[in-house]
């Protein structure tokens, strides 16, 4: 009798031990659960799940810093896996296999990678600043002291296993999925479920433009008109909506920003630009006007009181900030230099026939299609994009130190900086997108806010060698480290809009920013951010930058608009002097004084900081283009006709080059460690980027593809690095020049 209680007992013992370890496990395998892991505070999550087919890099998809070092270390030893999970806003990495994980492979796969694991528990461990956890097939990796998901969703885990991969994007508190197709003519297509929503139609867009559009551009963006009111909500009111029949196209030429439309037959988009304008009739038949604070799309004009130009070319109305660029368009279309006879079929590349959009540049190209109910995007494989971009080297002879590097900035690209070493570069965008990328990779990326002023400055606040970044918008100051962060007392709100980019100046050992609003005032800022001190000016319009410097024991500021500038004394808050000048004045500075250079009537004049005028040199049809900074002091440049002159601060020509092409729309100059000095040019006309030394040899036999602007940095204090802007691209061009 006491046995058989004694079995029972022993049985009512092993159920319960086989429940708790039951619940352990079931517990366990939630606890790993994707949805326990990723949410929306990972802004997207990528989930691969045939890595033979695709990685992250190919699909674009940017990884923190660290768990990018991570998987780097441990990808060539991977085996069996079924798939990878990755976190774009977050240090976290899930890796399922086709079988089962145990210490024993752990271990062997991170010691294949040199990583140091150790063990805290039967299935939890650390590898450098990662926890492990393992369970079954599901190996999870997160950065420590990284949070879990506020709020866990599993429903985002109903995209096609059978993809190659899924990109999931969360949005507050929706998502939206997009499955991946990776096939063998080097495309990537996605599609993501649309709901409610059937705008967008399927256009030939190269049956449609290719006969207008110039064979010399390199991007091109078009848009169907409903599926770009998806993407722009005020499109329906902007007046090319009104006239637009089946779409347009975005590009750029010459440096400037173009549009070609269709238009409805019958209506006259002259008259409904008319309409816009308060009624005002500047156009005739010949379509030629400026019209100023109208938009026809989100973005163009980027700066609507500066106005576009349009004109009438056949059934297509031609759009641009330049009135010389709409009339070369139009001449390129006359004489048949256009894509459909000079470029064919290859322009348009491998993607679909009829799209809702198509993307095309150097680096990237794509197509987007709505099509019952679903958002179909197809993007050729980064590597198969202009393969010939890597014969684009300084000494065009195909060494393999020769190397280019592509740095995706994320939209339009505004200005950016370079520091030492290949691939390190911030970068802002028209949008107020602030990226930095550190070897070649994304380090972090911000959006400060909108339209940006000027340009990205690099400065030393505190004076102890460490360089902080600075943006000047409209409404903002914003002070950055390198890591992301903003300085104490920043971002810095300015009520009125700003109208020039900020100065930092130093005084007593102290960092201040000066810069001028709408409303004619120069505001003062220290350096925690707090305004010490304003001045009204009562210039018209300040554009350029703040000057501020010490004149016989003096702290000055100079602020000008077209035909005034006046001095003030900083310290005693006061009005110094004020004098006029000529339109288009560049500010010099030398010997504790500032100068105003300009041209008039084709001779150089300069003006003293007590308004005193003395007369240059005389240069036919001359014309100013910038004074440019660098180690060896300030460098004034003039422009001839072809002709380039370069001269001192003190007004003397030292050197002059004669240019092979008229379309100059950049010019710098930089002096190398060695102390060689050389200077870069931009060909508006073909995007080429040119790059010579001070005795006129050219050092780059083939041009290289850029535009907006070039910086000459020296890798090893030897090797230079070319870079400039490419479409949405930085691109560096490594080697080949000493």
């Amino acid at each position: 009798m006491i046995g058989r209680y004694f079995l029972l007992f022993l049985g009512l013992i092993s159920l319960v031990w086989i429940g708790y370890v039951g619940s352990d496990l079931i517990d366990k395998k939630n606890q790993l659960s994707p949805s326990h892991i990723f949410g929306k505070e990972d802004g997207r999550v990528l989930v691969i799940n045939r890595l033979e087919e695709c990685s992250h890099e190919d699909l674009q998809f940017s990884l923190q810093p660290e768990t990018a070092k991570l998987y780097d270390a441990i990808h060539p030893h991977l085996t069996n896996i079924k798939s990878l999970i990755f976190s774009e806003l977050k240090n976290k990495l899930l890796i399922e296999r086709t079988d089962d994980w145990n210490e024993e492979r752990i271990k062997s796969l991170f010691k294949n990678a040199n990583l140091s694991v150790k063990f805290t528990s039967r299935n939890e461990f650390n590898v450098g600043k990662f926890q492990g956890k393992y369970n079954f097939s599901i190996l999870s990796l997160v950065k420590k002291g990284t949070l879990a998901p506020s709020f866990g969703n599993d429903e985002w885990l109903s995209f096609d296993e059978k993809s190659s991969a899924s990109i999931i994007t969360f949005t507050n508190n929706t998502f939206s999925i997009a499955d991946v197709y990776v096939n063998d003519k080097n495309q990537i297509e996605y599609v993501s479920k649309i709901m409610n929503s059937n705008l967008g139609k399927q256009i030939d867009d190269e049956l449609l433009f290719s006969q207008v559009l110039p064979s010399a551009i390199s991007n091109y963006h078009f848009y169907e008109k409903n599926f770009y009111c998806n993407i722009d909500n005020n499109f329906s009111k902007r007046p090319l909506f009104n006239w637009l029949e089946s779409g347009f196209v975005e590009f750029n030429y010459n440096g400037h920003a173009v549009i070609i439309s269709d238009y409805i037959s019958g209506q006259d988009p002259i008259l409904i630009l008319n309409d816009w304008n308060d009624g005002k009739i500047i156009s005739s038949n010949e379509a030629e006007g400026l019209y100023k604070n109208i938009r026809l799309t989100e973005k163009f004009p980027e700066v609507i009181s500066l106005g576009f130009y349009i004109k009438r070319m056949g059934d297509f109305v031609v759009a641009s900030t330049s009135q010389s660029v709409c009339e070369q368009v139009i001449a390129d279309y006359e004489l048949g230099n256009t894509v459909a006879l000079k470029q064919g079929e290859e322009f348009y590349r491998e993607l679909p026939k009829k799209v809702s959009e198509r993307f095309i540049s150097t680096n990237l190209i794509y197509s987007s299609t709505i099509y019952r109910n679903k958002l179909l995007q197809t993007k050729l494989k980064p590597k198969t994009l202009r393969p010939n971009i890597q014969n684009e080297i300084l000494d065009g002879d195909g060494s393999e130190n020769s190397k280019t590097i592509s740095l995706l900035a994320g939209g339009t690209v505004k200005s950016f900086k370079v520091f030492a070493g290949k691939g390190n570069v911030v970068s802002l965008t028209m949008d107020g997108q602030l990226t930095f990328f550190s070897g070649g990779k994304i380090s972090w990326k911000k959006k400060i806010g909108k339209n940006p002023i000027g340009e990205i400055q690099l400065i030393d606040v505190n004076g102890n060698g460490e360089e902080q970044i600075l943006c000047t918008l409209e409404h903002q100051i914003h002070l950055l480290d390198k890591e992301g962060n903003e300085l104490n007392g920043f971002p810095i709100p300015i009520e009125a809009k700003a109208t020039n980019e900020v100065t930092c100046y130093k005084w007593n050992g102290a960092s201040y920013f000066v810069l001028a609003n709408d409303k004619q005032q120069l505001l003062f800022y220290d350096s925690k951010g707090q305004r010490v001190n304003n001045f009204k000016t009562g210039l018209s319009s300040i554009k350029q930058k703040i000057d501020v410097w010490v004149s016989n024991s003096i702290l000055l500021a100079s602020a000008k608009d077209d035909s005034h500038c006046i001095l003030y004394n900083i310290n005693d808050k006061k009005e110094h002097r004020h004098f006029d000048i000529d339109k288009e004045s560049f500010s010099v500075k030398k010997a504790n004084e500032l100068f105003q250079f300009s041209m008039k009537n084709n001779q150089l004049m300069s003006i003293d900081q007590k308004g005193n005028r003395k007369n240059g040199s005389s240069y036919n049809s001359g014309k100013i283009l910038s004074i440019v900074n660098d180690k060896s002091g300030q460098t004034i440049v003039v422009r001839t006709n072809n002709d380039l002159h370069f001269l001192s601060n003190q007004g003397n020509e030292l050197k002059s080059f004669h240019l092979p092409f008229s379309e100059l729309d950049y010019v710098s100059t930089f002096t190398s460690p060695s102390g060689a000095s050389f200077f870069s040019i931009i060909d508006g006309l073909e995007n080429n980027v040119f790059v010579y030394s001070m005795n006129g040899e050219l050092l780059s036999k083939e041009p290289l593809t850029g535009s907006q602007q070039v910086i000459l940095t020296w890798e090893n204090n030897k090797e230079m690095v070319i870079s400039t802007v490419v479409d949405g691209y930085i691109v560096q061009y490594v080697g080949g020049v000493k």
